[in-house]
């Protein structure tokens, strides 16, 4: 049966606006597909801030601060009016998923931060070459350690910071504190963000390598594996299905031969039999 809200509202999808229509999401069609809306809705819009940063690195730089702010402003708001908890696991109100989750200006701060680090890698990159190729060799690794320790611990307190939190609500102890919620809505996204563009930047060199890497491992072996797994679990043809197998064809003589000496041994007890009855009867 087709699924009932894409009747109604499956235009939201070829627009890139179901995750806007219908306003709560509880009808929305493939659900799963929030977030494609969200990338579009930012394709769209980042011409803007691309130009802006271009022709008016002020006002670009200012535009882009200005959006990612109400943006946090936004989540912290909503978190508290709301009284959402700081994930979808420890969440205090069930509607966190439409509130916050899915929306494009709660979403935006990890997209805009990345055209702000796209620009200031591009305006100021080859200097902050020419300042790292005059450290010497420990300064340089020094430098690239201390940024890739920082980036790494940001990443694990917002992965592994409410931990606690989180398992306080699943075991039905104690909610998290409204200001835990607030704190960790509003800055998640953006400190990620941040984090996963020191790590890109630093390592730009280490990154081509990797999906160079990758895309050889996934060519050579991944995708012979794969095919080898499809061919391994594929369905048996009507042809195949009709064709007696080898086994079988293997153990017909075997069961012959047990027949017929099946039909010796009963012959020569019948004979037996008769004799023995014959000589009675003498």
């Amino acid at each position: 049966m087709f699924h009932e809200p894409c009747k109604k509202y499956w235009w939201a999808n070829i627009l890139y606006v179901n995750n806007l229509v219908p306003w709560k999401g509880e009808e929305m069609c493939n659900s799963e597909s929030w977030y494609l809306s969200n990338d579009m809705q930012f394709y769209v819009l980042a011409p803007v801030f691309i130009l802006a940063l271009y022709h008016s690195p002020i006002l670009g730089i200012f535009t882009n601060l200005v959006t990612i702010g109400a943006s946090i402003i936004a989540a912290g708001v909503i978190t508290c009016v709301y009284e959402i908890g700081p994930s979808s696991r420890s969440t205090m109100n069930p509607d966190q998923w439409w509130l916050l989750y899915i929306r494009p200006w709660i979403r935006c701060p990890p997209y805009l931060a990345g055209i702000l680090g796209g620009w200031i890698y591009w305006k100021h990159g080859p200097t902050l070459k020419q300042y790292v190729t005059r450290m010497s060799q420990w300064e340089r690794v020094v430098f690239g350690a201390t940024w890739w320790c920082v980036s790494i611990v940001v990443e694990w307190a917002i992965i592994f910071g409410i931990y606690d939190q989180i398992r306080g609500v699943t075991l039905d102890q104690e909610a998290p504190s409204m200001a835990v919620s607030v704190s960790y809505q509003c800055f998640k996204r953006v400190t990620w963000a941040i984090a996963l563009l020191i790590q890109v930047v630093r390592y730009m060199g280490f990154l081509a390598i990797s999906y160079l890497a990758a895309t050889a491992l996934f060519v050579c072996l991944e995708q012979p594996l794969a095919a080898l797994e499809t061919l391994s679990y594929r369905k048996p043809t009507k042809q195949n299905a009709t064709q007696p197998n080898n086994d079988t064809q293997q153990s017909k003589p075997d069961l012959e031969a047990n027949v017929i000496n099946t039909d010796i041994i009963f012959t020569n007890k019948s004979s037996n039999d008769y004799g023995s009855t014959s000589t009675s009867q003498t």
